[in-house]
């Protein structure tokens, strides 16, 4: 009796180590399936700009109108009670590169008068996507480059007041991003973020990295989840870049 009980208990366990190990395997391939497709996502992304329509914003005539253009990062920062302008329009889109930046910019001025001052922000999901390929790192960061100064070009030629912010860099990385961001990527967006500041002669520079990310790293206090910034985070930059509009 003894004996049967235990055979029965070791084929249970012997069933129980198999499952999990079905599952853990399971888990693995999907995993891979996800991180496979989210690949091949970005990297079409990166290679395919869709040609936005654009969007027709009101205008205000006789008061100042500032829109902030960009990525997730452009999207989440609203308009403090207190910053000087009157109207402020967020152009910002959850998951844009600098180049679906760039084609809806094109669109929006396309169908609206152009604002007083617009902010930059945007990059960081280039970058992202070439987690999934890195032999394209060097060309997305001169692509981020380019992208950026032709914004800049195209808003000037609008006699718009520009702002652009240096990338602002991740905080501590969740588990998935370690698999995905390496010492290059975090080396890339300071590489980019020297190009950014050398274009100070044209446009303002908001060095957003510098404040909210001195050692390279967002710090904790002024970061949501690691990429996004939080309501701390934005205030101090909303900060900053009131100076810089009041002082123009």
């Amino acid at each position: 009796m003894s004996f049967q009980f235990i055979k029965s208990k070791n084929v249970w366990l012997t069933l129980l180590i198999i499952s999990n190990l079905c599952l853990l395997l399971s888990s693995i391939y999907l995993f891979a399936k996800v991180i496979d497709y989210k690949g091949r996502l970005w990297k079409y992304k990166l290679a395919n700009h869709p040609a936005y329509e654009g969007t027709q914003l009101p205008a205000f005539p006789n008061q100042s109108v500032l829109w902030m253009i960009g990525d997730s990062r452009a999207e989440a920062w609203n308009k403090p009670h207190d910053f000087p302008y009157d109207v402020w329009f967020n152009c910002g889109v959850s998951g844009l590169t600098s180049g679906e930046v760039l084609t809806k910019l094109k669109g929006d001025l396309s169908k609206s008068e152009a604002p007083r001052y617009a902010v930059i922000q945007c990059g960081i999901n280039d970058i992202q996507a070439s987690g999934y390929d890195p032999s394209v790192l060097e060309s997305v960061k001169l692509q981020i480059v380019e992208n950026m100064e032709s914004m800049v070009t195209m808003l000037l030629d609008r006699n718009v007041s520009v702002v652009i912010t240096t990338i602002i860099p991740k905080g501590n990385n969740s588990l998935r991003d370690r698999f995905l961001w390496t010492a290059e990527m975090h080396a890339a967006v300071i590489e980019i973020n020297k190009k950014i500041i050398e274009m100070q002669h044209r446009v303002f520079v908001l060095d957003a990295a510098a404040i909210v990310a001195p050692n390279g790293r967002t710090k904790n206090e002024y970061s949501k989840d690691g990429l996004h910034l939080n309501q701390t985070g934005y205030s101090i930059l909303a900060t900053e870049l009131a100076e810089k509009i009041i002082t123009k």
